[in-house]
């Protein structure tokens, strides 16, 4: 609904709403951000609270002191851990009334009736919430927001629970009560799966991935808040990681000070990495570049015994360092340290903590085999590709993104050559053929796949030294995960082009990408 069009409704059914019999055509939402009290707080920023009440709903009893104490608790949880990890007594921003003990939160009463804002569909939800903010844009005071549902029946209502993107989902249900964490019976366990998932939720929304925490630190401090946290706060010790307060660390809501870009997207990317176990420790170091100023640096541990990345890395294992000068990282990870020590692949994610909550993630993988890690990613001597040219595709993606054939050689591993999908999208074979500018003798290949879908599955690599006869140098498959992978040839072979023919990618789809491909001299 455009916005005059809802003004008008509003004033409509405002000024007709003493008379008899009126009848209100299109639902209108009714909203309450608590006008009649003054909030403050010493935050540049604040966490956006809204409670949401479908329209067979009515607000639960004492819902503002309830949520408002909740939230209270929650802050001081996240304050706690800032300090206790160098980052200052800090927790997300809050507006408070005069005594402190209440927070602002916007109340609004949805369109629809519940069934209409399904875990399984947010869309009409984040659009009431967003259109609310657009008519009232002084009640928004970040860009993060915790959206609260009033249900009645926790198992019924269906209500949304995660936390995606800035944005997250929780509930408030009938009696829901900070007090009755770690108690006995039903009230004890409904409080810790629903309290404590929000605040595990919370995190989601002010940009924390999950983790597990180091061994000794779980034998520690308990059980990390973005690993099973949900399942312990409030009852048991329960704790925020290093590598989470260094991201809060530059979170909008954790800030006193105003600044400009926020969320700007980072251009960071890494230049050299060299890798190796040794000691008993997995070392890691290297250099970056990219205009974003760049604080800290996280690196996960993400094994595949429960899955990698996305909902699986709940045990993700982290270390986090600043950065050492303008441009370097260095970390010594104690393999003691992990909790899982199984033979699985492994991904190491290094994150790239920006000062304006910017994020940006490196893949690379490894794997633990014999009960010992086997590092074989970091810098190989590849060759320089300055003279290189991308000489024959199948197809790129160039209208709907910057999916050009020529992004696999220069040297970004964040931009990456896409086939074509907006329109007249091929399928199976997908090919790339390269000129090296000379022959080469080249011991092997490195491929590094994007982040995104439809990463290399199956290849096969042909290499020619006159672009007219070619040969077949075998058949690979290629892992699905992002990072460099190296690809050895049994013997060297010297040749001038090459050629990638593609026959399978990692998801089942008939579209291809790859981020980089090199050459390299054993």
């Amino acid at each position: 609904m455009k916005k005059t069009t809802y003004l008008l409704l509003l004033f409509l059914t405002i000024f007709l709403s003493c008379k008899k019999n009126t009848i209100v055509t299109e639902p209108v939402n009714k909203t309450s951000s608590n006008s009649d009290t003054t909030y403050t707080s010493d935050y540049a920023y604040n966490l956006n609270v809204v409670y949401f009440i479908a329209s067979d709903k009515t607000a639960n009893d004492d819902y503002q002191r309830r949520i408002s104490e909740i939230m209270l608790k929650g802050q001081d949880f996240f304050s706690k851990w800032m300090d206790h990890w160098g980052f200052g007594n800090r927790g997300f921003g809050l507006l408070k009334n005069q005594a402190g003990d209440r927070i602002k939160i916007i109340e609004i009463h949805g369109k629809y009736d519940q069934s209409k804002y399904p875990y399984t569909d947010t869309g009409a939800l984040q659009t009431e919430v967003n259109d609310y903010f657009t008519v009232h844009p002084e009640d928004k005071s970040s860009e993060h927001t915790l959206i609260i549902m009033c249900v009645k029946d926790i198992n019924k209502d269906n209500a949304p629970f995660f936390g995606v993107g800035r944005t997250c989902f929780a509930l408030d249900y009938p009696g829901m009560e900070y007090k009755d964490l770690g108690a006995a019976g039903t009230p004890g366990s409904e409080a810790t799966k629903w309290i404590g998932g929000m605040m595990h939720e919370l995190g989601h929304g002010i940009n924390l991935p999950h983790n597990g925490g180091q061994k000794s630190e779980n034998a520690q401090f308990g059980t990390s808040l973005m690993g099973a946290g949900n399942s312990t706060y409030g009852k048991a010790p329960t704790y925020l990681t290093k590598a989470d307060c260094a991201i809060l660390n530059n979170c909008q809501v954790f800030s006193k000070t105003t600044r400009t870009g926020w969320y700007t997207a980072p251009d960071t990317r890494i230049t050299s990495i060299h890798a190796k176990y040794e000691g008993g420790n997995i070392i890691v170091s290297g250099k970056f570049t990219g205009t974003t100023v760049v604080n800290y640096i996280n690196f996960y541990n993400d094994g595949a015994k429960n899955g990698i990345g996305g909902n699986k890395d709940y045990d993700a294992v982290p270390w986090s360092t600043p950065k050492i000068g303008l441009d370097s990282f260095y970390v010594s990870m104690p393999y003691s340290e992990f909790t899982n020590t199984e033979d699985y692949p492994y991904e190491l994610r290094i994150m790239f903590c920006s000062d304006n909550g910017s994020l940006i993630n490196a893949p690379y993988s490894y794997a633990i085999r014999n009960g010992q890690p086997v590092i074989d990613f970091g810098d190989k001597n590849e060759y320089n590709k300055a003279n290189w040219q991308v000489i024959d595709f199948s197809s790129n993606e160039t209208v709907s993104e910057d999916g050009k054939a020529a992004n696999v050689i220069d040297k970004n591993a964040n931009t990456s050559w896409v086939t074509r999908w907006s329109s007249n999208a091929p399928t199976f074979p997908h090919y790339l053929t390269i000129n090296m500018g000379q022959a080469l003798e080249v011991g092997g290949f490195t491929f590094t796949q994007r982040a995104g879908s439809s990463k290399i599955k199956d290849m096969q690599l042909l290499t020619s030294n006159d672009n007219i006869t070619w040969t077949s140098i075998g058949n690979y498959t290629l892992k699905d995960s992002g990072g460099p992978q190296f690809v050895y040839l049994p013997a060297a072979k010297i040749f001038q082009y090459f050629k990638i023919m593609v026959t399978s990618a990692t998801d089942g789809r008939q579209y291809a990408s790859l981020a980089e491909v090199g050459t390299f001299k054993n």
